[in-house]
Formats: C-alpha cells, sequence, structure tokens
C-alpha cells in the first residue's frame, strides 16, 4: 500500500493504481469526459486534472501513477478554473438544446452555458437500433477507442485534423453502411448523447447468452 495525501487527509490506497483510481476508492472523484473504465487512459480532455506538490503544472489524475508521500489537490481554486475553461472550449459548438448526458450535468455544475445553435439535429437515422446527432460530438474519442479496443470492429475514425477533426463512421457513409454490428458499444461510453440507444436505456436486468456466443471469446 501507498500512504498518500489527499485535500489534507492521510489515506493508503493500493500501490501501482493511478490517482484517479485512488481518489474513487476512497469515494472521492473529479470529473471526466475521455475516460472510461474499459481503455487505457491517455488524459485527452484533461478534465480530471489534479495539482501534485512538486510538480510544476496539474497532471491528469487518470494515467498519473500514485507515489508513496505523494500531497494531492483534486478542487483547488486553480483547478477548478481550468476545467472550467476547458468546458467552455468543448461547450463552444455545443447544441444550446442537447438534451441530457454526463458532459450536460458537468456544465451544469461548473455553471458553463453552451454556445452552439439550436436547431434540428444533425442526425442519421439510417440504423434501425443507433441514433446519431453528431451535432453533440465534442471529439472525446470514447467511441473510436471502445470499437477498436474493446469490440475489434473500428466502425469509427476520426476524419480531418487539429480543429477540423470530426467523428463519423470509418466507412464515410451511415452507420449501417459501416459494417456495425449493433453491439452498441459506442452508444453506451458516449457522454453527450452524440450515439444514442434509439429505444432508450435497459428497463431491466436479466442473464442470458452472449449475442456474440458464435464468435467464440
Amino acid at each position: 500500500m501507498a500512504r498518500v495525501t489527499i485535500d489534507g487527509s492521510v489515506r493508503e490506497v493500493a500501490e501501482g493504481a493511478t490517482v484517479l483510481q485512488a481518489l474513487r476508492a476512497v469515494g472521492l472523484d473529479v470529473p471526466t469526459l475521455c475516460h472510461d473504465d474499459r481503455l487505457e487512459p491517455y488524459g485527452g480532455c484533461r478534465l480530471c486534472i489534479v495539482e501534485i506538490e512538486g510538480r510544476p503544472r496539474p497532471v491528469t489524475a487518470c494515467n498519473t501513477q500514485v507515489a508513496d508521500g505523494m500531497k494531492i489537490a483534486t478542487h483547488s481554486a486553480a483547478v477548478e478554473a481550468e476545467r472550467r475553461t476547458l468546458l467552455r472550449l468543448l461547450a463552444r459548438d455545443f447544441p444550446r438544446d442537447a438534451g441530457e448526458g454526463p458532459f450536460q450535468d458537468l456544465l451544469r455544475t461548473y455553471g458553463v452555458e453552451p454556445l452552439g445553435a439550436s436547431g434540428p439535429p444533425a442526425s442519421d437515422d439510417a440504423h434501425p437500433y443507433i441514433n446519431l446527432d453528431l451535432s453533440r460530438c465534442i471529439d472525446c474519442y470514447r467511441c473510436v477507442r471502445i470499437c477498436d479496443e474493446v469490440q475489434g470492429q473500428s466502425v469509427w475514425k476520426a476524419w480531418g485534423r487539429g480543429d477540423r477533426t470530426r467523428i463519423a463512421p470509418a466507412s464515410g457513409g451511415t452507420l449501417l453502411e459501416s459494417g456495425c454490428v449493433s453491439c452498441g458499444a459506442c452508444a453506451d461510453t458516449c457522454p453527450t448523447g452524440a450515439i444514442a440507444d434509439r429505444h432508450g436505456g435497459a428497463t431491466g436486468w436479466t442473464k442470458t447468452l452472449c449475442p456474440y456466443c458464435g464468435v467464440g471469446c
């Protein structure tokens, strides 16, 4: 175990854990957008930044390992101000009437107003199970990565570079034309509702055979 100080309290956490894992293990949390526990962390969105004593600048909690004696501040004024700035940048083109989701919850928590135009969604409704409104996309790459790294389907692709980057089906056409196998992983991980289950969320749970049984995992 490693002894670390988190927001002034000494805690024991698992050695080798990331700062984010350590925080969650002791019942604390910091906001994340690009993070999904099923994916390798890479700190793209930077919302999970924390201050560590002795480091010249904040670090991303999701891909920084804890070390014995580390002193961590999770919600200092400087860190919260940087998170608010990051959210403002992400909300600059986000539709004002874009429904609900973890991203929208963070905007409300930090008092950030979306500045994108309201209007009809940029929908792709060709798929029978998954609805797309990519005007809500914030380029977090979670759909691309979970489809590639976890499902092995590579249906999604980041097109363009820099501020012209956009996430869309790799086929260049509709999601239905992309080779999507309807696993739903992209809709499950999307934090904004840009990719969503057409028939709503689960209303109940039951044990059953995995629909991929024929694949022979």
